[in-house]
């Protein structure tokens, strides 16, 4: 057994195939993050945030190969745990602005396509530039770009009536 840092999570725990995990429910006491709104010209870092604003840019649809039960990209041996059975899984990329500062967001499979509406093809030209949205996830930095960057695990349509209650609210 082994932890090393992840560049994305923090720390890893490297098992090997015969290791055993005996958790003692008496001692564990699991700190929940709670999502917290943020905004983008200092947005919180590697937790759960939640993020209004309006997509200013986005991409056409792209596509990658995965696996029809876990969803992890195909290799030319298949999935390691699933087999070789494939499906065509959509990725979305967008750019929010809150009005304060922007960021990319990336939406994949069924987060994509329940934006959407319907399942996206090839042939889909999705017009959301514009929309205020909703968006829940994780922010990291991509130090390669310079840019932060928005894993999005959840995301919807705001209504006018929606945004001048929160605003109403001080939320």
């Amino acid at each position: 057994c082994s932890i090393r840092e992840n560049k994305y999570s923090g720390k890893d725990l490297q098992l090997i195939a015969n290791t055993q995990i005996i958790i003692n429910q008496d001692e564990v006491n699991v700190d929940v993050n709670k999502i917290q709104l943020t905004n983008l010209d200092n947005p919180t870092l590697n937790s759960p945030v939640k993020v209004h604003g309006t997509i200013v840019a986005g991409n056409e649809p792209r596509f990658y190969q995965g696996c029809i039960k876990c969803n992890r990209k195909i290799t030319e041996n298949g999935c390691a745990e699933h087999g070789n059975e494939s499906k065509n899984i959509p990725i979305l990329s967008m750019v929010l602005d809150d009005g304060k500062g922007n960021c990319r967001i990336t939406c994949f499979g069924d987060v994509a396509n329940n934006f959407y509406g319907v399942e996206l093809t090839s042939e889909s030209e999705p017009n959301y530039v514009g929309e205020y949205i909703s968006v829940e996830g994780i922010i990291r930095h991509n130090t390669s770009y310079d840019r932060t960057e928005m894993t999005v695990n959840n995301i919807n349509r705001l209504k006018a009536e929606e945004v001048i209650l929160m605003l109403k609210n001080g939320s």
